[in-house]
């Protein structure tokens, strides 16, 4: 009797753990394709997003290239340094709206009195040999 109790004991444990082995298997796995579907669901219905201002048509006549071309080449006289070639800018922004290539809107808008007032800083001499560590502040040569 002692031996059928034993027996029949550890047959128990042993099917409950596998019960237990099979349930945390079985969720687990549901668990992981449910979150592949969701990822997957979530993905496909992602809208785009307009631009703030609208969409405007690209300049495919080529009725702004002059103020186009002088403004990439005063960027490239000036090391690409913006501010220096707001004049061209507002030029090539006025054509644009002259042609109907994008919607009138006042100069005041578009944020040139604010470059004018910013304090312009220098940026820092980068050295190529220097190593950059993050959270270190440059080292002092002497």
């Amino acid at each position: 009797m002692k031996i059928k109790k034993k027996i029949v004991i550890r047959l128990f444990r042993y099917t409950s753990v596998i019960l237990l082995y099979f349930f945390f298997f079985f969720t687990y796995i549901t668990y992981i394709s449910n979150t592949i579907m969701q990822f997957a669901h979530n993905s496909s219905i992602q809208k785009p997003t307009p631009p703030d201002k609208g969409s405007f048509p690209l300049d495919h006549d080529r009725e702004c290239s002059k103020p186009m071309l002088a403004y990439v080449n005063c960027l490239s006289e000036n090391n690409g340094l913006s501010r220096f070639c707001m004049e061209f800018s507002k030029e090539y922004l006025k054509c644009r709206m002259d042609n109907n290539l994008m919607a009138k809107e006042d100069m005041e808008n578009f944020g040139f009195d604010e470059v004018k007032k910013a304090k312009i800083v220098p940026a820092p001499h980068f050295n190529p040999n220097e190593p950059i560590v993050a959270g270190l502040s440059r080292r002092r040569r002497d």
